[in-house]
């Protein structure tokens, strides 16, 4: 369930807060997993079935006009202790994300680099790079990566003014290759909310 606000900050600048309470449930059992030697590792050592119950809290934080944005957002930050899991020695460690765009506007193609930042306690830090092309808000595609790590394009197309449909294609770029070389994704987006004529519109260039 999530929760989200709408400020008027200025004439040119809007806030939103935000907020998604839910439940998590995790289940494993190490009974059908091939290990060599499972007295190498402690967490091998059961091979009853576990799982697990806990809530998820995730507020986040967005500030943007008509061409520049900023995000900041949390994921899983109740610090819950997992203690069926392995060596009863694991805890859930909250993520940040940190999100930032501009978009440069032509007569009719705009165009909006944008970067995610990902980190965590006690891990390396990472960040996805994306570009992205619009034109007239009907016709956008966009190149990125992730840290790296892996490259993708993607397309979208404006079917009516509140359906829109896309695809984005995914190659790995280090060791997953060897698994997972390729991952595909479609996306139908439908918007049933509608604008009065009367109200002022605010757009963001995140979702246009």
């Amino acid at each position: 369930m999530g929760y989200a606000y709408n400020i008027k900050l200025s004439r040119n600048y809007r806030a939103s807060v935000g907020v998604f309470l839910g439940i998590q449930q995790l289940t494993q059992s190490f009974s059908q997993l091939r290990v060599a030697n499972k007295n190498i590792d402690p967490a091998f050592n059961s091979d009853e079935q576990s799982s697990f119950i806990f809530p998820e809290i995730s507020p986040g934080g967005f500030l943007y006009n008509k061409n520049f944005y900023v995000g900041l957002s949390m994921f899983q930050i109740y610090p819950e202790i997992v203690r069926t899991f392995g060596t009863n020695e694991h805890r859930l460690s909250a993520h940040y994300y940190l999100i930032t765009g501009y978009r440069l506007r032509g007569r009719q193609w705009h165009y909006t680099p944008s970067i995610l930042f990902n980190f965590s306690p006690f891990v390396s830090p990472t960040a996805d790079f994306t570009l992205t092309f619009d034109y007239k808000q009907q016709f956008s595609f966009g190149l990125g990566s992730k840290y790296l790590n892996s490259g993708y394009a993607l397309i979208q197309f404006q079917i009516q003014r509140s359906i829109s449909i896309g695809y984005s294609y995914e190659y790995a770029l280090n060791e997953i290759i060897n698994v997972a070389p390729t991952t595909h994704e479609f996306v139908l987006r439908i918007k049933n909310c509608t604008i009065e004529k009367k109200l002022e519109k605010f757009f963001c260039p995140a979702y246009q």
